[in-house]
């Protein structure tokens, strides 16, 4: 009544399958007794009545669990697939938001820092070797790795920005016994590029 909205009882249980709450499992319990998954499906399907074009969420991923993300995260991509439905969404979760978004704006004490694509982060997130050690590294080994340029993690793991450094410590770490549990080529997460930018860190 406050959003003036109307609907058959038809087209409620369409918004409701819409957003996967139209079961019988779901129509007889009490919305308060709903969890925080299926309060967010419910409060876009509220939304949807009026048949926006575009929604603004406010952290709607805030305090699920994985599987609550993940019905989120598929309802937002299935409403965009099939609606032409945009989503404007506020969130803290940054690892999240590379499976649904397209563009990101970076934000600062109420400043928009950067806007940019998806594919263009893609191309400007850094790629990176992580290297992790079955044992701590050792005085000895540090001295053997002088030459190059390293970052300690923690006493069992390394980062290396360059690729060819990367392989030039792991054939020495090998040379001198040390044993290498993992050797991957991983690339900085959307928090990564996010903390860079607002540290000034990125032009």
């Amino acid at each position: 009544d406050l959003l003036a909205l109307t609907a058959s009882d038809a087209e409620l249980r369409d918004y409701l399958l819409l957003v996967g709450l139209e079961s019988e499992l779901y129509s007889k319990k009490k919305a308060k007794n709903f969890s925080l998954g299926m309060k967010q499906r419910l409060s876009i399907a509220f939304a949807l009545m009026s048949n926006p074009e575009f929604i603004v969420l406010d952290e709607p991923m805030n305090g699920l669990d994985p599987v609550g993300i993940k019905n989120v995260r598929d309802l937002i991509l299935k409403l965009n697939a099939e609606k032409g439905t945009t989503f404007l969404i506020s969130s803290h979760i940054l690892n999240e938001l590379d499976k649904v978004a397209s563009t990101y704006g970076f934000i600062s004490h109420g400043n928009l820092i950067e806007e940019i694509s998806a594919e263009e982060l893609l191309k400007k997130a850094k790629g990176f070797t992580k290297i992790v050690l079955e044992e701590s590294l050792t005085k000895e080994s540090v001295a053997l790795l002088e030459e190059f340029t390293y970052e300690l993690i923690s006493p069992t793991v390394l980062r290396v920005t360059d690729e060819k450094v990367a392989q030039k410590i792991f054939q020495t770490l090998i040379n001198a016994d040390v044993k290498v549990k993992e050797f991957n080529v991983e690339r900085e997460t959307i928090e990564d590029y996010y903390l860079q930018v607002i540290s000034g860190g990125r032009k």
